[in-house]
């Protein structure tokens, strides 16, 4: 029985034998030809080779006349195999509309597919359309041998043109992949920006001239635009990496991208050291560019800040008191305008810290450091008051005579002394004015002032109520200041007053002390007059009561020196008599003689 491969196979052969015989006799010919040029010039050929040259011609035309023989013999079967192969080439022309249909729902260029799936989409499809054309062969030569019309595969056709397009989209994608799957794997802190930027450039430029040379209708095709979208979503994302990158940002800035973006790196998997790029890639930055952008301002607006809190941390580690010794005992510091003034501008600096939105890594610093700060300059004002007031108590008190007279306002300052040179020796072995003031053992600092204020104050009530029972015993004693009047009490000298002596009697000089200053014997002005006192005062007990005698004394004498004045005017010569009287006497006598 006959099938219609056979009848098929013997037409494929008669159809061979019918296209070849032209070229087959031109051969035949060039064959005979060439033999008989061989046996003109008595070539040696064998017989068997003559022989078969001899009949290949006759041979040749036996065959042709058998094939066309077979063909008229199969003639009658033709028909009815036509047929078949006409059933079987629709049925080739559904499948391959179903392929088509499926080709488009979920082949390399649908639009549910992803670029990953859609490369081996693109191999599923360039197999099957391989094993498509090979039927699509056989069809095609089963309708030339029963010279049927040779059918369009249209659906075959598109799905070609097609993956040749996808081919092109799909082999950037592919080196695209290839190139970022190396960079992802790449450490983070080993990062090279310059690198993922002449990728990413690189990229950007072949998907570029791809849509403009040779695709028609890019934006329509869905692989081109998701290949687009990926390529761009990486050149966007580089500048969101560089800026990561800056050493500014933290872990908390990392932890706060991850939260914006709605990814994570994973339980104990975030640490800068050890993730790689791949992991950054995950959070697709260029989808929250505006976002990851105000962090990394924020990061380097809050770098600046720490670096700023750093700078007055480093000036305040090497900010130190100038501390001199104070005559045979103790220390006082000098020169404290520099740190007020430091202060004043870190104080300023703190401020627009504090005030910027970007100091929240700070603001327990700053707050602590404003305070700090503060404190400091309260300290230094209130410690500065507290040594004026000690060196000015502490020149009285080491008086012999004022620590007989106030010996128990001594004994307290005693006290409060040696508190307070305690304090100074701690400053003069680390004059760090931080480590003096609110660090360390220096955090109650403020306090320790304020109770040697106060207690310095209370030596100072006590000396100020002894100074006032002097003025009270000696009223001229109001016309001196209270340091003067205690330098006058504070010694055993009687010569002490010599000094002051103006402020107590207008134009006094001074007062002459004879007998090795155990007698007052006279008293002196400025223009060098003096009268000799009627009885001679001992500066004996104390000031305030021998000044009281000089004062009754000097009263007393010149009240002697007027009424001889007066007496001797009448009976000597007014000339003389001018001369031999002290000015305020001649003028006192010449008033009286005027309106006698």
């Amino acid at each position: 029985m006959q099938t219609i491969d056979t009848i098929k196979n013997l037409l494929n052969v008669i159809n061979e034998i019918r296209k070849n015989s032209m070229d087959m006799e031109l051969k035949i010919s060039e064959v005979v030809e060439q033999f008989r040029v061989l046996k003109m010039y008595k070539y040696p050929i064998e017989k068997e080779q003559q022989d078969q040259v001899d009949m290949i011609s006759e041979n040749w035309s036996a065959l042709v006349e058998f094939a066309e023989k077979q063909d008229f013999k199969v003639n009658e079967l033709k028909e009815s195999f036509a047929e078949v192969t006409q059933r079987n080439v629709n049925a080739f022309q559904e499948e391959l509309k179903k392929e088509y249909e499926r080709y488009m729902a979920t082949g390399p260029g649908s639009h549910d597919v992803s670029l990953d799936d859609g490369v081996q989409a693109l191999s599923d499809s360039m197999q099957m359309i391989d094993a498509q054309n090979i039927k699509k062969d056989e069809h095609v030569l089963s309708e030339q041998l029963f010279n049927l019309p040779i059918s369009k595969f249209n659906e075959l056709i598109k799905m070609e043109a097609m993956n040749q397009t996808y081919t092109m989209i799909y082999k950037i994608y592919q080196t695209f992949r290839e190139q970022r799957n190396e960079l992802a794997a790449l450490p983070w802190n080993k990062l090279e920006p310059a690198i993922l930027e002449d990728c990413a450039m690189r990229f950007s430029k072949d998907v570029k001239q791809l849509g403009q040379k040779k695709l028609t209708n890019p934006d329509q095709i869905h692989p081109f635009v998701k290949l687009q979208k990926a390529v761009n979503g990486f050149y966007l994302s580089i500048p969101q990496i560089t800026e990561l990158n800056h050493g500014a940002v933290k872990e908390r800035h990392w932890e706060q991208i991850m939260r914006e973006t709605g990814k994570d790196f994973g339980e104990g998997e975030f640490n800068l050291k050890f993730i790689t790029l791949a992991k950054v890639f995950e959070l697709e930055l260029d989808q929250h560019a505006e976002k990851v952008t105000e962090i990394t301002k924020e990061a380097k607006e809050e770098e600046r800040n720490e670096k700023t809190m750093q700078k007055i941390d480093n000036e305040w580690k090497n900010t130190t008191f100038t501390v001199h010794k104070y005559a045979d005992k103790g220390y006082t510091i000098s020169g404290t305008d520099p740190i007020r003034e430091l202060l004043e501008t870190h104080i300023m600096v703190l401020g627009g810290v504090a005030a910027s939105k970007y100091a929240r890594s700070v603001k327990k610093k700053v707050a602590q450091w404003e305070h700090d700060l503060n404190l400091v300059f309260d300290v230094i004002d209130l410690w500065m008051a507290v040594q004026r007031r000690w060196i000015y108590l502490e020149a009285i008190f080491r008086s012999d005579d004022i620590k007989s007279q106030l010996p128990e306002e001594a004994k307290k300052f005693g006290k409060t002394d040696a508190n307070y040179c305690k304090i100074m020796e701690g400053v003069y072995k680390n004059p760090n004015v931080l480590a003096c003031c609110v660090r360390g053992e220096a955090s109650n600092r403020i306090e320790e002032l304020r109770i040697l204020q106060a207690e310095l104050d209370k030596c100072e009530k006590s000396l100020i109520q002894y100074l006032e029972g002097k003025r009270m015993s000696l009223p001229r004693f109001y016309f001196i200041p209270n340091e003067d009047l205690l330098e006058i009490l504070g010694t055993s000298d009687p010569q002490a007053i010599q000094p002051h002596l103006q402020k107590l009697y207008d134009n006094c000089e001074r007062l002459t002390f004879t007998q090795g200053g155990k007698i007052i014997s006279n008293m002196v002005s400025e223009e060098g007059e003096d009268f000799e006192f009627e009885i001679p005062v001992k500066p004996e007990n104390n000031i305030e009561e021998w000044m009281f005698r000089v004062e009754e004394e000097m009263k007393r004498t010149l009240h002697v020196h007027a009424k001889k004045g007066v007496f001797f005017y009448a009976k000597t010569d007014r000339i003389e008599w001018i001369r031999q009287q002290l000015g305020m006497i001649a003028l006192v006598g010449s008033q009286i003689w005027w309106t006698f």
